[in-house]
């Protein structure tokens, strides 16, 4: 090619590189740098935050043991103020992460919608850092929030909401939140574990598997016990197990969603988790039912606590006033949790408590509220004020206010309330006539009601007992192993296959019977979905309980089976009704036992979800044929 062949070429070329030159959009170039930008934003944005949950888990983490190092174990002077330094550092850094989480809510990019939920805690944190450094405060104010408990305090609350929102947060990434649920309770039971073994919580006699089963009971609210907690625990020990029986009674759930959604409102997928985990009516009331739980319980613990301490005072005059305040909060807490876990000597066959039919009487009332659920307790709350507001507006005559409410009282409730006042009548009418020439021979009748009243309630969860297991009639353990299988009501501190349960496998037995094709309740047909599940959790219970008392008979051949049959009921289902055959137990059958609380209290079924993943429904169906029975 000649040199004016290729001086044409590149002629040609330049011309058409001009003309794309000259069509070239610039508001789109604008529009692709703009958009490259802002994918670069977000993507160190949520780098940033990423970075910044990780070194909140960490200081979270450092806190928490810091706290329970300090509280725990005596440290020298210097030590304990580098240690002071440090926590000081730790609420200022949450105060910074609290502060950056709020600009980034308002900025345009940010996830979460803005609330004046938001504004609550970085305002205090900052409040609280202010009050300790300025020199405008009183000294005894600044003093007393310089003290080191008042710091490890607040730095406790931080470190659990700051932990709460990121676990929380976790709910939104298609974790299964029944491996949630179960994961919170393995680390609580771990917690309670490391802290029951620190030098302030006993007295220099508990190993570690004592340590761990005592973190399992108190967390399952089990009541099971290898050891006195009134002879080996110190009195910081006593105040764990206390603690560790509020969480577990509670739910580590419920108060993990309580601090998260204290703060945030949470994405749309948390929120549909946690309704379904706390039985919401609805997502918008999703905090305050929360709330709801929280302060009924307290309310009730807190009326426990004040009737048990005049009972207490009056059986125990010579005892300090400290010391029978924590024995009522203790029993008040551990009586509504289901756990039947006291801190006393012999618990309530202590010698200077066993003959008040006071306490029992109020230690019975308040075992039945917790066991009645948070759904029927809301319930009957609400019941009532509607039947107080109506009769208040009654007397008034101010009829134009009087309302009529339709199924206040939803059919789950009813059905809860009606099986559980059922079950508790006929265990008093079992123990009168089952323990006449037993525990029961020679006192009057009012005791005689008072033990089966205790009896049939304590049977079904908590595992107090006033009179000695091993001396009630044979009848009367068989019952009580029934009672146990069944135990209390959905979404309550207790154990067992539930109180609905049981009523709906009886009502579909009487179905069967009368040839009814569904069953209908209070003006409801209960679905057959429910049926099937409650089945499955009666079968799978009760083959669990044959596959634990098979193996504690292997480990413990010596033990009479129908004793480990009690245990491994009680065991499942969180009872803690015992005839002392768990401490007698080898190291292999004292870690059945724990297992089978663990298992028993997040429910068999739950435990056996967490290996299961839902199957796809099917878009068809078999020809139907009946099967011979």
């Amino acid at each position: 090619m000649d040199i004016r062949s290729k001086i044409l070429e590149i002629s040609r070329k330049a011309v058409g590189v001009a003309r794309r030159i000259s069509q070239i959009n610039y508001r789109q170039i604008f529009n692709l740098v703009r958009y490259r930008l802002r994918l670069f934003y977000n993507k160190a944005r949520q780098n940033a935050l990423r970075t910044i949950d990780t070194f909140t888990i960490l200081a979270a983490l450092w806190s928490i043991l810091n706290i329970i190092f300090q509280v725990g174990f005596s440290a020298s002077p210097e030590l304990q103020d580098s240690l002071f330094d440090i926590n000081k550092g730790c609420v200022i850094f949450f105060g910074i992460v609290m502060v950056l989480k709020l600009i980034d809510s308002i900025s345009p990019a940010g996830n979460t919608r803005f609330s004046s939920y938001l504004l609550i805690y970085p305002l205090i944190t900052w409040a609280y850092i202010y009050s300790m450094t300025a020199s405008s405060i009183s000294p005894q104010l600044q003093a007393f929030l310089n003290h080191k408990y008042v710091l490890s305090f607040v730095l406790l609350v931080l470190s659990v909401n700051e932990m709460s929102r990121l676990g929380l947060s976790l709910l939104g990434r298609r974790t299964n939140p029944t491996i949630m649920f179960v994961g919170s309770f393995i680390v609580f039971i771990v917690i309670g574990t490391a802290l029951l073994l620190l030098p302030r919580s006993h007295d220099g006699t508990l190993t570690f598997f004592d340590a761990l089963f005592t973190s399992t009971s108190s967390v399952c609210v089990s009541g099971l016990s290898v050891i006195d907690i009134s002879q080996h625990l110190t009195f910081f020990g006593q105040c764990v197990v206390l603690g560790l029986v509020q969480v577990g009674g509670i739910g580590v759930m419920t108060f993990t969603c309580f601090f998260a959604l204290s703060i945030t409102r949470g994405s749309m997928q948390n929120n549909l988790v946690i309704k379904d985990l706390i039985s919401a009516d609805s997502m918008s009331s999703i905090l305050m039912t929360l709330i709801r739980i929280m302060y009924v319980t307290f309310i009730i613990e807190a009326a426990c606590t004040w009737l048990l301490y005049n009972e207490f005072a009056a059986q125990m005059p010579t005892s300090d006033s400290r010391d029978i305040l924590f024995v009522s909060v203790f029993h008040a807490v551990s009586a509504f949790c289901n756990a039947g876990i006291s801190c006393l000597p012999d618990g309530m066959c202590n010698a200077t408590i066993v003959d008040c039919r006071a306490i029992q009487w109020i230690v019975a009332c308040t075992v039945i509220f917790g066991g009645m659920g948070f759904p029927m307790q809301t319930s009957v709350i609400n019941w009532i004020k509607h039947k107080l507001g109506n009769l208040i507006n009654s007397l008034l005559h101010r009829h134009q206010r009087m309302r009529y409410r339709s199924h206040l009282i939803n059919a789950n409730a009813k059905l809860a309330v009606y099986t559980h006042l059922i079950l508790v009548g006929v265990g008093i009418i079992v123990f009168l006539l089952t323990e006449n020439r037993f525990t029961q021979e020679g006192d009057s009748f009012f005791d005689r009601l008072t033990k089966s009243l205790f009896m049939s309630v304590s049977a079904r969860t908590v595992g107090y007992n006033i009179v000695p297991i091993e001396a009630l009639s044979p009848i009367s353990l068989a019952f009580t192993i029934m009672l146990m299988w069944i135990g209390c009501a959905p979404m309550s501190t207790g154990g067992g296959i539930k109180v609905t349960t049981f009523a709906i496998c009886m009502l579909n037995i009487r179905n069967v019977l009368v040839g009814r094709d569904s069953i209908e309740i209070f003006g409801r047909r209960i679905a057959p979905q429910s049926i099937r599940k409650a089945f499955a959790v009666a079968i799978i219970t009760l083959g669990f309980v044959a596959l634990v008392t098979i193996s504690l008979k292997v480990c413990a051949p010596e033990i009479r089976i129908s004793h480990l049959l009690l245990e491994a009921s009680s065991a499942i289902c969180t009872a803690g009704i015992s005839l002392g055959v768990t401490p007698e137990l080898n190291t292999a059958g004292r870690i059945i036992i724990m297992l089978s609380m663990f298992i028993g209290r997040i429910g068999v079924m739950a435990f056996l979800l967490c290996f299961f993943t839902p199957k796809k429904k099917l878009r068809y169906s078999y020809p139907q044929e009946e099967i011979m029975i």
